[in-house]
């Protein structure tokens, strides 16, 4: 892999890393509505599938059924 590509991962993962720490953050703080940024960030390190399995693993079948979260993976990241 070329210098210049590597460079560009490791940035695009600190960057995908420090949304989901500032999305975890603002999740247990009420004083900003961001914690849809850990979505973001494990979309953009996973990949769409993977995240959707690790979220729906996280909540359980019977909450992810409940907040259609195939439907809202699907509709956010296509």
């Amino acid at each position: 892999m070329p210098e210049h590509k590597k460079i560009i991962y490791d940035l695009n993962f600190a960057l995908a890393v420090i949304l989901i720490i500032i999305g975890f953050v603002a999740l247990i703080t009420p004083f900003t509505p961001g914690a849809w940024l850990i979505l973001i960030g494990l979309v953009w390190i996973f990949g769409k599938d993977r995240s959707r399995h690790i979220v729906e693993k996280i909540l359980g079948p019977k909450i992810s059924k409940k907040l259609k979260i195939e439907e809202i993976f699907s509709k956010l990241f296509k």
